[in-house]
């Protein structure tokens, strides 16, 4: 605890936070990755029960519905052709 407390000076303190920030987030990355491949079903990584999952034709028609916004300017732009 010496080295976190800074009794060792600032830079192993800093040193140590890096370091544990770096691996910190490698293990949580690794894990999310490894369970995004294994887990099936209501078990998988995202699931909930009160939280709608879409089939992909319900999320077709739902980007179809949604393909007349500009989502960059948060306004509604007409895509259709006009003739």
């Amino acid at each position: 605890m010496g080295i976190l407390s800074g009794k060792l000076g600032v830079l192993p303190a800093i040193g140590a936070g890096i370091f544990y920030t770096a691996f910190t987030l490698a293990g949580s990355l690794l894990a999310h990755q490894y369970a995004l491949k294994t887990e099936k079903g209501s078990a998988r990584v995202g699931a909930h029960k009160d939280v709608a999952t879409f089939t992909q034709a319900e999320g077709e028609v739902i980007r179809k519905m949604l393909s007349n916004y500009a989502w960059d300017n948060l306004v509604t732009v007409d895509r259709q052709e006009t003739k």
